[in-house]
């Protein structure tokens, strides 16, 4: 049946309906009658107008559509790409900002990686940039430590000394098993440095600074599988500068 036949089916009925009120002369039997044909006809329309909604309904994809010739599956990238946008990372930041004490454990951040959806990721490479006057020419990568949730280091961290310009950068790769974040559970991994040990030495009444930020989109990137066979890709570059701290110590007397 057609949408045009069940509009003048319900026409019909409406007209009978009206007629058998308005005739003075219509008996019981007529009008239960029409009250019957109308019930009817208001089944036979909500009949149809469900079999059409289930013909709408986004679960029944017509055939066609499901074909490889028409749908192409979502590369693997897709989803959690999305997901770091959603989600790329909750930082939390570690400590006193002002009048901070120089120790040889000095946690700065703790980064939180989340994504949402169906796909897990793996960390692939990680670089956090230093400023500030604390990082001496002596401060290296054995002063950093990028440790998970037992305290264990995670990553191969490249060598590297701070010995020119204002800023210094620390670089991991390689995370392996440690860098793998599963749909529906999150890794969780914390920046620790050594603020006593090769750091400028406090001086009278100035206190050396450290600031602590991922850079840039490039400076983060991930797999978009769990087993690191997809695609390599960084996280948005409206996510950066990402600031994980920033801090100073108390001057020296």
């Amino acid at each position: 049946m057609s949408l045009t036949s069940i509009l003048l089916l319900l026409q019909l009925t409406v007209s009978l309906l009206v007629g058998v009120q308005k005739n003075p002369n219509a008996t019981a039997e007529q009008k239960n009658q029409a009250l019957s044909f109308a019930a009817q006809a208001i089944v036979i329309s909500q009949n149809y107008i469900t079999a059409g909604a289930a013909l709408t309904t986004p679960p029944a994809v017509p055939v066609p559509a499901a074909s490889t010739s028409t749908t192409s599956a979502p590369t693997a990238s897709t989803t959690p790409t999305q997901n770091m946008v959603t989600s790329p990372i909750l930082v939390t930041a570690l400590g006193p900002t002002t009048n901070r004490t120089k120790t040889s454990v000095d946690d700065i951040a703790i980064l939180t990686f989340s994504p949402s959806g169906s796909g897990g990721i793996s960390l692939t490479t990680l670089k956090i940039t230093f400023s500030g006057n604390l990082a001496s020419s002596t401060f290296s990568d054995a002063d950093v430590k990028l440790l998970n949730t037992s305290n264990v280091p995670v990553g191969t961290l490249a060598s590297v000394t701070c010995n020119t310009g204002s800023t210094c950068a620390f670089s991991w790769s390689d995370f392996g098993s440690n860098g793998i974040v599963s749909s529906g559970s999150s890794l969780v991994l914390k920046l620790r440095i050594d603020s006593l040990t090769n750091t400028a030495p406090a001086t009278a009444g100035v206190s050396d600074t450290l600031g602590v930020a991922i850079q840039a989109a490039g400076d983060l990137t991930y797999n978009d599988t769990v087993d690191g066979s997809g695609a390599t890709v960084s996280i948005p570059a409206n996510t950066v500068p990402l600031v994980l701290n920033s801090v100073s110590y108390a001057p020296g007397t």
